[in-house]
């Protein structure tokens, strides 16, 4: 069984909702990789709302999320480099693959590296780093 995320909440039109629907409000990250994510790209198609929430595509190749911490094994989804060095996935295994793709590109809002470093911003530290993420 999967494990909740530590952090649940719905957007919603009832009065005082924590999260009221708003256009620009809301920002997505997926990985295309990630059947739970695109499974969002998806209704966030089906119900015309690609001009009401922004979306950033992560890297599909997983890599260290500090990579100049040693001490720090933990590996996940990172943000698209245009113009980086190429990469492979986190086991050593196929590539090299671009440092970004088409649509992947580097995070908007704080230059973050990884979904965890955005995940560590919101204070959420809980270890489970996840796509996708609103």
């Amino acid at each position: 069984k999967r494990r909740d995320a530590a952090w649940r909440s719905w957007i919603s039109r009832d009065e005082g909702a924590m999260f009221p629907p708003e256009k620009d409000r809301y920002h997505l990250f997926v990985a295309y990789a990630c059947p739970w994510a695109h499974r969002t790209l998806m209704t966030r198609a089906l119900k015309g709302l690609e001009n009401a929430i922004s979306v950033t595509i992560v890297h599909p190749t997983w890599q260290k999320t500090r990579p100049d911490d040693a001490a720090d094994q933990h590996t996940g989804w990172v943000f698209g480099n245009p113009g980086g060095k190429p990469l492979v996935n986190s086991f050593g295994l196929g590539g090299p693959f671009p440092a970004a793709f088409p649509n992947n590109k580097p995070e908007p809002f704080f230059d973050s590296y990884s979904i965890r470093e955005v995940y560590e911003r919101a204070g959420d530290t809980d270890g489970k780093y996840t796509v996708p993420v609103l």
